[in-house]
């Protein structure tokens, strides 16, 4: 498994801003970032900038820029309403406004399922605000387990929570972020009614295959 530690090892900093922008893509396998945390969370923020504002990734300041304006956090709220455990615009993307969270299976008795513990949320809707919910969405490994920061703030972690609010995520934010997130999971997870274009996508045995890869 590939490390944050092996890609901050690379000097030439283009070559690794580059190396390190595709290690939380979603078309990449997840990275373990264990002793790296305050690194990871750094790079993530910074990747929700545009590349022109960013020189480097690894830059706490402009992390912070990040968060500093409300906009972004706005905007990045606003497009939770739009995460899912199943892409239903695959393979047709003509389904709109529609979308599934799934329950974990281990809550339903007698269910057996390929489905594993861990969740991976994807996303679908505008393209133009994919950027605001990449920081809170891209999956890594920490501890054995792959998570994500929105996972981490919704679990109010004790180890990131501190190196969120450093660059800004005060507890004010997190609160709204955990406040939006039980709103939109707890309300419908499943569509109703679902609209013609939707052709088989919601199989819970599936989760792990439905994350976006077109974010």
């Amino acid at each position: 498994m590939e490390t944050l530690q092996s890609l901050l090892s690379e000097e030439n900093l283009k070559a690794r801003n580059a190396h390190i922008k595709k290690a939380f893509m979603p078309y990449t396998a997840p990275i373990c970032v264990d002793s790296y945390e305050e690194q990871t969370a750094v790079v993530l923020l910074n990747l929700a900038l545009l590349n022109a504002k960013c020189e480097d990734y690894l830059d706490p300041e402009t992390a912070k820029q990040y968060l500093k304006h409300e906009d972004n956090i706005c905007r990045s709220l606003n497009e939770i309403s739009w995460f899912h455990t199943h892409n239903l615009k695959y393979p047709d993307c003509r389904v709109k406004d529609q979308k599934v969270l799934s329950l974990l299976p281990s809550q339903y008795a007698n269910l057996v399922s390929n489905y594993t513990s861990t969740i991976e949320f994807g996303w679908a809707h505008d393209s133009k605000e994919y950027k605001h919910c990449l920081w809170l969405l891209s999956s890594f490994v920490w501890q054995g387990e792959v998570t994500s920061l929105l996972n981490l703030i919704r679990e109010n972690d004790p180890t990131w929570m501190p190196l969120l609010a450093k660059l800004g995520l005060t507890k004010k934010k997190a609160s709204l972020f955990k406040k939006h997130w039980r709103k939109h999971y707890l309300n419908r997870p499943f569509p109703s009614p679902f609209i013609r274009f939707q052709k088989g996508c919601v199989s819970l045995g599936k989760a792990k295959n439905s994350l976006s890869r077109r974010l």
